[in-house]
C-alpha cells in the first residue's frame, strides 16, 4: 500500500512546479518565459543527469553521487531564496 502512494507522488511533482513557477513570476506576460525556463531545465536535467552521475558512480562508486546532488540542491535552495518576492 505505501509504495502505490509513493508511486501517485512523482507525477503531481512537474504540475506543481510549473504552477508555483507561474505564482512566482506574477504577470502573465512572463508566464510563458517562466515555462520555457523550467521546461528546459528539466530537459537538460534528463540528458546531463545520466552522463554526470554516470561517471561519478563509475569513477568514485554509487555514494559518491550524494556529493553531487548535495550541494545542487542547496544551491538551489539557496538561489530560490535569494530571489523570492515579498508580497
Amino acid at each position: 500500500p505505501f509504495a502505490i502512494v509513493l508511486g501517485m507522488i512523482p507525477p503531481v511533482l512537474p504540475v506543481c512546479a510549473y504552477a508555483a513557477a507561474s505564482e512566482a513570476v506574477g504577470s502573465p506576460e512572463q508566464n510563458g518565459v517562466a515555462m520555457a525556463v523550467l521546461t528546459l531545465g528539466q530537459n537538460v536535467g534528463l540528458a546531463v543527469g545520466p552522463l554526470l552521475f554516470g561517471g561519478v558512480t563509475e569513477a568514485f562508486g554509487w555514494t559518491a553521487a550524494f556529493l553531487v546532488t548535495v550541494p545542487i540542491a542547496l544551491g538551489s535552495a539557496l538561489m530560490m531564496m535569494a530571489n523570492r518576492k515579498v508580497r
